[in-house]
């Protein structure tokens, strides 16, 4: 499964991106919005982590432009965030996130999310596949 982390804290990053590995993911990792977004368009990912708190509001962006562009489009969008109220899910859900995850990632958790997603793309590939 390929995974592509966006996010500016590279403590941050270096963790999440050894778990994916530990998980068997191919992971790239960026740290700015505009390398996430050229990323995410040229690499496909299945998944995308986006941190929420990116300047200027881009994990936001990012997803709207990933949901909107087919040629973008991922498979699984995961909101980062050291916020985990009501109204954070809500924007995260409206701005195009399948998920939304409060830092610091709970590695269960995470598995679970990456085993649906995996999952996912096993049904999706048996309607690829001609009778």
């Amino acid at each position: 499964m390929r995974a592509l982390i966006v996010d500016d804290d590279r403590d941050s990053v270096a963790g999440l991106a050894t778990l994916l590995a530990a998980e068997g993911c191919d992971v790239r990792v960026e740290v700015s919005v505009h390398a996430g977004a050229d990323t995410a368009a040229a690499w496909r990912p299945d998944v995308a982590l986006l941190d929420i708190a990116l300047p200027g509001n881009g994990a936001y962006l990012v997803a709207r432009r990933l949901r909107v562009d087919g040629a973008r489009r991922v498979t699984c969008l995961v909101a980062l965030s050291a916020w985990g109220e009501a109204e954070d899910r809500h924007q995260a859900t409206a701005a195009g996130f399948d998920h939304h995850l409060v830092k610091p990632i709970d590695p269960l958790h995470l598995r679970v999310l990456l085993n649906a997603v995996a999952a996912r793309l096993r049904e999706d590939s048996k309607g690829d596949t001609p009778a």
